[in-house]
């Protein structure tokens, strides 16, 4: 589902869009290996609202915010752990991995004369995922930029950003890594 609408000088546009993945296929059979058929289900859900406005002539405001998130529902069994071509006599169970992320911007847009532009924003990305090695990241980052059309054959962009990545610490376990330190 998507749309927009246009009331004078702002715009929005959105959009919300939903899927299934289903694999109910059989597997192939291994010595080791419990299961006849995967029943593997991945639900998802993606949305986006937006909206830009032009304030004035020279002046337009915009922001948007994102929305994805994978859900899996999938099924967990134990299966033999193999080391090369020998068997651990070890079993771990498949890990279902879900990930959602949010993001958000907002940036504005000052046309200074024909050809020369200035445009500033900030961006935010958060992520948070099951089983992994690291559950939560965010992600901010602030720009500037300057852009020059008004050279004929030529156009000219200078941007300067600063970027942090934060979230969750480094987990290395026994989930999500082969590793024998857990450090």
């Amino acid at each position: 589902l998507s749309g927009q609408y246009q009331l004078n000088r702002t715009v929005m546009n959105g959009r919300i869009v939903t899927g299934r993945m289903i694999q109910d296929d059989n597997l192939i059979q291994v010595t080791g290996n419990p299961l006849q058929n995967w029943d593997g289900q991945i639900d998802t859900l993606d949305g986006r609202f937006a909206l830009t406005s032009m304030l004035t002539n020279r002046l337009r405001l915009g922001g948007s915010v994102d929305y994805s998130k994978r859900d899996n529902k999938s099924s967990t069994a134990e299966f033999a752990q193999y080391n090369f071509n020998s068997l651990t006599g070890a079993f771990r169970q498949n890990t279902p991995q879900d990930i959602e992320r949010n993001t958000y911007k907002v940036n504005a847009s000052y046309r200074i004369a024909s050809g020369y532009r200035l445009q500033a924003g900030y961006d935010r990305k958060e992520v948070e995922r099951t089983f992994s090695d690291r559950e939560q990241t965010n992600d901010d980052n602030l720009w500037l930029k300057f852009n020059v059309r008004a050279l004929d054959k030529v156009n000219f962009n200078l941007k300067a950003e600063h970027a942090n990545r934060s979230g969750s610490d480094y987990e290395a376990n026994e989930l999500t890594s082969s590793e024998n330190n857990a450090l």
